[in-house]
């Protein structure tokens, strides 16, 4: 395991690649939808686990933390614009409190169940894991959430 005494770099780098990422992934968003720029953020989510998991460095996790902070700084902005888009502009309140609630809950629960698992099969093998989960939620955004988009979004 790699023993890291000091977070702040890992933080950041994560904070720059979600300030890269908010240049241009609403661009991107407005002129192509959300799937391509959506796809892009969970790959790199899932690209930035998998180098936590097998490069047990300070490089490798600094390097994680730039695509990490990239992938998140895509996928929340793309979920929130899916979800503002869906209601009548008097509802976007109520809609975002609602996104933003579930996001708390996700990080919180996030916690408890990655110490938990890391306890029970590795940090390495939590983060794999976890980077196969997004695959998953990749496969359902393409099944459901978007087909629902399409089908619901208010023009």
């Amino acid at each position: 395991e790699c023993k890291v005494t000091d977070t702040s770099l890992f933080f950041f780098l994560f904070a720059i690649g979600i300030g890269v990422a908010r240049l241009f992934a609403g661009k991107i968003f407005d002129r192509k939808g959300p799937k391509g720029i959506y796809t892009t953020g969970i790959l790199l989510l899932t690209t930035g686990l998998c180098i936590i998991a097998f490069f047990k460095n300070t490089y490798g996790l600094h390097f994680a933390a730039l695509i990490l902070g990239i992938g998140n700084g895509t996928i929340f902005p793309v979920t929130q614009a899916i979800v503002n888009n869906m209601v009548e502009i008097n509802r976007r309140g109520a809609a975002n409190s609602t996104l933003f609630t579930a996001f708390d809950l996700g990080i919180g629960a996030g916690m408890v169940i990655t110490g938990t698992l890391s306890d029970l099969i590795s940090l390495s093998n939590t983060y794999l894991l976890f980077a196969i989960m997004c695959i998953v939620s990749l496969i359902h955004a393409h099944v459901f959430v978007f087909p629902h988009y399409e089908r619901n979004k208010i023009k």
